[in-house]
Order: C-alpha cells, then structure tokens, then sequence
C-alpha cells in the first residue's frame, strides 16, 4: 500500500504537483485532415522537428519542446508528414502527427523552464542502476536502460520516497546521488567593468589549485637592481579572493617573474591574473553592420562578446587540454541548444569518460567541440575542459540569448543557417 501511495504521488509530481487533465481531453484530436478552424497546436511528441517549408522537409531548422503549445498561423499539405503542416512562426513548420489541436487561441509557451543549481545531481557509486520505472529501480531489479558511474551528471525532475526522476524521465535510488554546487561566478557588461577600472586594465584572480584562497597581496619590489629570479616583495597579510576582479595599474618584469600593480603600493604575482584587453575584429565580422562575434582567447581564459568593434561583455572560461585541446581558428555557431547532453567522443580513456546530462545553454561552432554553461566545476580561468569552452551558467545564458540566432519560445533547438551563426574566434595558445 505504501508503494501504491508512492507511485500516485510520483504521477502527480510528474505533471507539474498538481493534478491536472491530459490534454488531449479537452483537445481537438488530430486525425486525418486538419479542420481549417484550429487554433493552436499541443506538442505531446518528443520528435517534434521544425521545418522551414512543407515542401523542403529535409530542411530541419530546430525542434520545438515536449508540451509545448502554439498558436497555428497557416495549415498546408507536404510530404513526410501523414497529417498536414502547422505553421508556428516565420519559416518554421510542424507537422501534425506531433501533437493535438486546440480550437482556442493560446500564446507560445515561454520555452524550457531555466535549471537552477538545486537541480543538478551526479551519480554516486560505480555502478548504478538506472530504470525506466521506478518500482524497478527501488527494487534494483536486474537490466537497467543503463549503468552509470560516479560523476555522471543529470537535471533532476523530482526527489521523492527515496527516488529520483530525471527530466529525461528514467529513475534511480536517491541514496545513489549527491548534489551539484554550480558556479556562482559571472563576467559582466564591458561598461560595467571598463567604468570600474577608470579605464584601466582588469582582470580576475585565478588558482591553479582550488585549495588556494587567493592571491597574496605584496609590498611595492624593491627599485635597486633585480635578481635573476626575484622573490615575492614582502606579504602584506593580504589575499585577493580568488575569481575577484581587480583592477591593473601597472606590471613589471617577465613571464613568471612579473609583478603585478592592482592598488597603491599592492602587487600579485601577475601569472595569478586573467587580464581582458580588447582585440580588432577579424575580416570575416561585418563591422558597420554592429555584427555580433565572440572572441575566446585560449592564453588569458577569457571571452569576450563584440558588437562590431566594440566589447559588449567579458568574462572567463576554461578550454580544452593539451590532450583534447580547443583548437584555434574562425567558425560560426552551427546548432543551438538549451540543452543538451554531453559525453566523450569514442576512444576517449575510461579513467576520463564523463557523461553529464541536461548541459545548458549549448552553442557547437567547431563539430562537436562547444560553448556551453558547466555545472560541474568552478574552475573558470583555467583550462580543464575536454576541448569544449566551458562558461559558468549565469554566462552562458547570457551568451546564448545574445547570439545569433535567437531560439524562439517553446524551443529546445535551433539549427542557423550557414551565414547566420553568430562568428566565434578562437586564438592564442593553450599554456600549462
């Protein structure tokens, strides 16, 4: 009896904590011809493809969410669809086989509810069970749809009597699990951070080491000959916070020797420093157009987004390895995702495999190589990816909504056409 309480509850979790219809009782069912008097489209499909033409459905230009519901602007017939075609927006049709009509109108849905950071949750064990039901996941029963270690990553649904529901809907135990403490650490506006610098230099205070708070702050060094290998000037019992921004007066000496100036009479090491220093745009960026662009520079770990010629936001990243490395060149945003899972190209060492799911905020530009928010570390400023650009979530939302193309309400994906991607830089080199 117990159970049975526990699977009644877990139904209602799933539509939403409350019990509400299935729609397709109050919906006009899509069977043979579509009347020519309906209204709006309920997605209950999760292959709910958007095409740009009835008679170009080859032509996939995303794919709309599962529950979603839109307003039908235009019916027509086309092939690989048994139904007819809804139009949902400019150049984007759905076929009716994905859904069930409404005869009222309905605005879009707002899209996929944002992931917060009491969401995500990692695998606990080396192998855990995962089901397609969730009595079968209380009692361990034997073949699961899969078998995941610890460090897997997921988007949780619901928690619920010693379960856990993904949102791509399978279960496991929730003794299983443990939760995710995504980055809390975002850049800003250009404007924001150039006013604050006086017109300065700035960066931010990284740490190869997480266990390392910060950068210790120095005495001025001293102005009467230099050693070949100067120690740090005497400590003022002073640390920068890591990931804090600071401001760059001035930077002497060379590579790990140099010292930098971040207030009166304060120095760091300058190695503990991410500088931002905006670069000319490439021939490609149509720049009396205000052409959107992203410069990704694999020696500072930095981003920063362009209107043209000028620096709109700016922030860190962490790229790929030496051994997996994100590799430099001009590219375009091919395929826009609010999520997406991720996981290792075949090959890769076991001791490295990795599968997180329900990645936000996911732009491919060079094959399968990304920018994407990273949950699963808060290591910005430092390369630790595995070949991907790896943003905090707050950033790579803000990315994502800024670039071009936008994906409309009520998509999960967007596929731009060639010339249409926003341009993306990758330059410098990787440094250990």
């Amino acid at each position: 009896m117990v159970l049975r309480r526990g699977l009644l509850a877990w139904a209602v979790v799933a539509l939403g904590g409350a019990a509400v219809a299935d729609p397709r009782e109050w919906a006009v069912p899509v069977s043979g011809p579509l009347p020519s008097g309906a209204a709006s489209l309920f997605v209950d499909s999760r292959h709910g493809r958007v095409v740009s033409s009835p008679s170009r459905p080859e032509d996939v230009v995303g794919h709309v969410v599962p529950r979603a519901l839109f307003p039908v602007l235009e019916i027509a017939p086309g092939s690989q669809c048994r139904r007819q075609w809804l139009r949902i927006g400019p150049e984007a049709w759905v076929c009716g086989d994905n859904g069930v009509l409404r005869d009222t109108v309905a605005p879009p849905d707002r899209g996929v509810p944002e992931p917060s950071p009491s969401t995500y949750l990692f695998a606990r064990g080396q192998r855990v069970g995962v089901y397609e039901h969730g009595w079968q996941a209380l009692a361990q029963a034997p073949n699961p749809l899969q078998v995941w270690r610890s460090g897997f990553g997921f988007s949780v649904a619901a928690e619920r009597d010693g379960l856990v529901r993904t949102r791509e809907g399978v279960y496991l135990l929730e003794s299983q699990t443990f939760h995710a403490h995504p980055s809390s650490f975002a850049g800003a506006p250009w404007q924001e951070l150039r006013g604050a610098s006086g017109g300065q230099p700035f960066g931010w205070v990284v740490t190869e080491n997480l266990q390392v708070r910060g950068a210790p702050v120095a005495a001025p060094p001293g102005r009467h000959g230099r050693p070949r290998s100067p120690p740090l000037p005497p400590p003022l019992g002073i640390t920068l916070p890591r990931l804090s921004r600071v401001v760059v007066y001035e930077v002497r000496g060379r590579g790990w020797e140099a010292l930098a100036r971040v207030g009166e009479g304060r120095w760091v090491r300058a190695s503990g420093l991410r500088v931002v220093l905006p670069q000319p745009p490439p021939p490609e960026v149509n720049v009396a157009r205000r052409e959107r662009w992203v410069d990704v520079d694999l020696t500072t770990q930095t981003l920063v987004a362009y209107e043209g010629a000028d620096p709109v936001y700016a922030t860190l990243v962490s790229t790929g390895l030496e051994d997996s490395p994100t590799e430099p060149g001009i590219f375009r945003v091919w395929e826009k995702h609010t999520t997406r899972t991720m996981d290792d190209a075949p090959g890769s060492s076991p001791a490295r495999h990795m599968r997180y799911g329900d990645v936000p905020w996911v732009q491919f530009f060079d094959g399968s190589r990304a920018l994407h928010g990273a949950y699963w570390h808060d290591h910005f400023g430092v390369a630790v990816s595995h070949g991907c650009v790896n943003l905090a979530p707050a950033d790579a939302r803000w990315l994502f909504l800024w670039t071009t193309p936008e994906v409309p309400a009520g998509w999960s994906e967007r596929t731009p056409r060639p010339s249409e991607g926003a341009l993306v830089r990758v330059r410098g080199r990787y440094v250990e």
